[in-house]
């Protein structure tokens, strides 16, 4: 065992002179006329200071080098040209400042710019339809690259909402009221499709003076539920097709499956309306209808509902 004399100030470290592992030869992934991503495989450091990250080397004839820095091995390069040629090297550094000899030249050729917009998306349906909203889905459009997203317009011009799936929510109708909505497919580079046939929907009547009443009731455990619900016309006049909606008061909160009604979810906001043989409601009738679905968290009752736009009782 050593002995260390008292007094005796311990000797310098062993300076790391060992230069990482020369990295693998990077691969371009995601080319676009504008950029690229670039992912290699990993250097190692045996020195002790260990690997401190990567400097990318980027050159195309005629133009000066440029460095780029990485902490890990893979990279997002921007700022490219469209139909040019890039060479790409990598070289690992660790702490003390030591490099590794330069990887295997990647080279990649960037695309033409994309000017080819997507195709007109299919005609949209409406479902869900009340007095102020309703629900809209469409066939999807295809891309030569892909499509990013939709726009919904009414009446031609008027943008109503974005979406990246191929449904959206309308909100903010009046009732009694014809529209015309449409919708355009979005690329990545901005193009944007030819305009989907139209679809014409008149939204529904108020309900009648006196409203609706809601009882919701639950059973809950673990991270599900099953919630009954009963809605009571206590309008004067009958109401022929209905929609209740309601919001989660917790995002955890998902309708799985549903029994005598049809049941939309998006995000934390749910509608119910009417199938064939429940849609009438005379004054004083009522109609029950339920859903199993799952929880994170709380499992708590929605406080606010509507009956075809108009506000309810609730118990």
């Amino acid at each position: 065992m050593a002995v260390r004399v008292w007094g005796e100030e311990p000797g310098p470290a062993t300076p790391d002179t060992t230069a990482p592992s020369t990295p693998g030869t990077p691969v371009a992934s995601n080319v676009t006329a504008a950029g690229l991503t670039l992912t290699w495989p990993a250097s190692t450091d045996t020195g002790g200071s260990g690997l401190a990250g990567y400097e990318v080397t980027r050159t195309e004839a005629g133009t000066s080098p440029v460095l780029l820095t990485a902490t890990s091995n893979t990279l997002a390069v921007f700022g490219l040209l469209p139909e040019r040629t890039y060479q790409f090297s990598v070289v690992a550094r660790d702490g003390a400042g030591n490099r590794s000899a330069a990887s295997p030249a990647a080279s990649v050729t960037t695309p033409a710019p994309d000017t080819t917009p997507p195709t007109a998306p299919g005609t949209p349906t409406a479902s869900a339809v009340g007095p102020t909203g309703l629900t809209l889905a469409w066939g999807p459009a295809t891309d030569n690259i892909g499509v990013t997203g939709y726009r919904v317009h009414r009446s031609g011009d008027v943008l109503v909402g974005s979406t990246t799936g191929t449904t959206l929510a309308v909100t903010g109708l009046t009732a009694s009221t014809t529209y015309s909505f449409t919708i355009v497919a979005v690329d990545a580079a901005g193009n944007v499709s030819p305009a989907s046939p139209a679809v014409t929907v008149t939204t529904a009547d108020p309900p009648a003076a006196g409203g609706c009443a809601v009882t919701w009731a639950t059973n809950t455990w673990d991270t599900g539920f099953t919630a009954n619900i009963t809605v009571t016309n206590t309008g004067t006049a009958g109401i022929n097709g209905w929609t209740l909606a309601f919001t989660f008061p917790n995002a955890g909160q998902q309708v799985r499956q549903g029994w005598s009604a049809n049941f939309t979810h998006i995000g934390t906001a749910v509608t119910a309306s009417n199938v064939a043989y429940n849609g009438t409601l005379a004054p004083g009738a009522s109609t029950s209808f339920g859903s199993n679905g799952t929880h994170t968290g709380t499992n708590p009752k929605p406080t606010a509902f509507t009956l075809n736009g108009s506000p309810c009782t609730v118990s």
